[in-house]
C-alpha cells in the first residue's frame, strides 16, 4: 500500500529540492584576487589560433589578430571591426569564468566565457548566440562553440604593444 503525499509534504519535498538542485554559491573571490587577475590579462593577445565545429579553425585569423585588455575594458580587433567589451571576471572558479558585456543594437549583450591564463598563453572560450557558459576548451561539430587560443605580445619596451609577430610554433588543437 503507498503513502499519499501530503500538500505539506510536497512543500517540504519541494523547498528541499531546491537546496539540493541549486550551485554552492562558495565564497566571492576577493577585490585584490579580481585586480591581480586582471593585471595578468592587460596588454595584447595575438590570436594564434582558433577552434570551432570541432576543427581548427585558423585559416579565419586576419593579420593583426587580437584581444587588447585595458584596465576592466577588452576589445577584439579583427581587421575591420573593433568591438568594445567591459570585463567581469572570477579567477577562483575553475575553469576561470570572464563575462565580456557590449552594447549591440541598442542592447546590452553579455558574453559568458572561461579562460586560461598560462604564462604567456591565454584560452578563451565562449559560444554563439544565446548559448550557456562552455564547461571546457573543446568544441564540437555543430556545437556552436569557439576557443581562441592567444599568445602575449608585449616586452617590457612595449607593455600594451598593439602589433607583434605570432609565436613560431602553434598550439596544439
Amino acid at each position: 500500500m503507498g503513502k499519499t503525499l501530503t500538500a505539506a509534504g510536497a512543500v517540504i519535498l519541494a523547498i528541499a529540492n531546491l537546496f539540493t538542485a541549486a550551485p554552492s554559491l562558495g565564497a566571492m573571490p576577493s577585490k585584490e584576487d579580481i585586480q591581480k587577475e586582471i593585471d595578468r590579462l592587460q596588454g595584447s593577445w595575438v590570436v594564434v589560433a582558433v577552434a570551432a565545429e570541432g576543427k581548427d579553425q585558423s585559416k579565419m585569423i586576419q593579420s593583426g589578430d587580437r584581444w587588447v585588455f585595458d584596465g576592466s575594458k577588452a576589445t577584439l580587433h579583427d581587421g575591420s571591426r573593433a568591438p568594445e567589451f567591459e570585463v567581469h571576471l572570477d579567477p577562483d572558479k575553475e575553469p576561470k569564468t570572464l563575462d565580456l558585456t557590449t552594447v549591440a543594437e541598442g542592447k546590452s549583450v553579455t558574453l559568458p566565457c572561461i579562460y586560461s591564463l598560462v604564462k604567456d598563453r591565454m584560452r578563451l572560450g565562449f559560444g554563439m548566440s544565446d548559448l550557456p557558459r562552455p564547461a571546457e576548451f573543446t568544441t564540437k561539430k555543430e556545437s556552436k562553440y569557439i576557443v581562441f587560443y592567444c599568445s602575449a605580445c608585449v616586452s617590457e619596451r612595449n607593455p600594451t604593444a598593439t602589433t607583434c609577430s605570432p609565436p613560431r610554433k602553434r598550439p596544439q588543437l
